[in-house]
């Protein structure tokens, strides 16, 4: 009996990247009504793309100062297509202790994002920037603790991740649960884990294995974040040259060796495209280092529910 498989219409998204890599944009493309929790207050950059791809949306800013009632809330998200909520992220200054992030997280973030998500109309939840989101989340518990000490903490103890754990993984799997899309938007950081570090000594290489070591980028904000979503996405601004037939991006280096791939020098197309690479998907193994050129919301879906259908055809045939 043949199967059929049906396509994904939902999807839960990671996007990181360097600053001015087309991360908002991209994330803009979900289907809509969608609800943008505007942490980074990035919108207005990549407003004017949207208002010129799709002209007829109506759009509501809700601006940091503001905070309207669960009612008020629930009538925007009947009415509104684009709704970008904005918070006023607390001042944290040396030498003194937190204040503000209970309040913004546990007051305004939790009960709003939950409004959003069960709000039948609403497809699509945006967290831009999911790093600063995660920070609200941790640095909230941080105050909790300053305020049972007494005493100025710069960071949490490994144990005091728990709550901020809890709430992120709730949060984001409500998401998930009410069948809604999400695109969570981060920073670049540092990505550490166990390896292999080359010590020099004289003419010798020694290899020394260290538990912990930097071994290059990744998302900063909820470690947790791969364990949740269906995909993680790099985003960058890359040239394409025709002759090479290969992607780049433009650093200095690819400066001084791109006229050097085997063809000698040669002219370069200089435009810059936003691209995406996946890194993970977990529907489709297939799907991994795929590569979008002007990607959007729609050609990533569709890219993975191919990959989808071709791992499937290659399974069937004992590949």
């Amino acid at each position: 009996m043949n199967q059929t498989l049906e396509p994904i219409t939902e999807l839960l998204t990671g996007i990181y990247g360097s600053p001015k890599t087309a991360k908002s944009s991209i994330m803009l493309t979900v289907p809509k009504p969608m609800v943008v929790f505007d942490l980074d207050q990035s919108f207005s950059r990549a407003q004017a793309r949207l208002v010129a791809l799709e002209p007829n949306l109506k759009i509501l800013i809700i601006r940091p100062h503001e905070k309207p009632s669960m009612d008020s809330w629930k009538t925007y998200l009947d009415t509104y297509d684009v709704i970008v909520r904005q918070y006023n992220i607390p001042l944290r200054m040396p030498g003194t202790l937190l204040a503000g992030y209970i309040d913004l997280w546990e007051g305004l973030i939790i009960p709003e994002m939950i409004c959003a998500t069960e709000h039948p109309r609403i497809l699509s939840i945006c967290l831009d920037t999911g790093t600063l989101w995660w920070t609200m989340d941790h640095q909230s518990q941080l105050e909790r603790a300053q305020q049972n000490s007494k005493v100025e903490r710069s960071s949490l103890l490994p144990i005091e991740y728990a709550r901020p754990n809890t709430e992120a993984r709730a949060l984001l799997g409500n998401i998930r649960n009410k069948g809604k899309n999400l695109v969570s938007v981060h920073h670049v950081g540092p990505k550490h884990g166990p390896g292999y570090e080359e010590k020099r000594s004289r003419n010798k290489v020694e290899l020394v294995y260290k538990e912990d070591m930097l071994l290059g980028e990744t998302w900063a904000g909820f470690t947790h974040l791969a364990a949740i979503v269906d995909v993680i996405a790099r985003s960058r601004l890359e040239n394409y040259c025709n002759t090479c037939q290969a992607w780049f991006e433009p650093t200095l280096i690819n400066s001084f060796q791109h006229p050097l791939q085997g063809v000698g020098v040669h002219q370069v197309n200089t435009t810059l495209v936003p691209t995406l690479t996946i890194e993970y998907c977990g529907y489709a193994l297939e799907a991994t280092n795929g590569h979008l050129p002007n990607p959007s919301f729609d050609i990533l879906l569709g890219y993975i529910n191919g990959m989808r259908a071709l791992q499937m055809a290659n399974i069937a045939n004992g590949k």
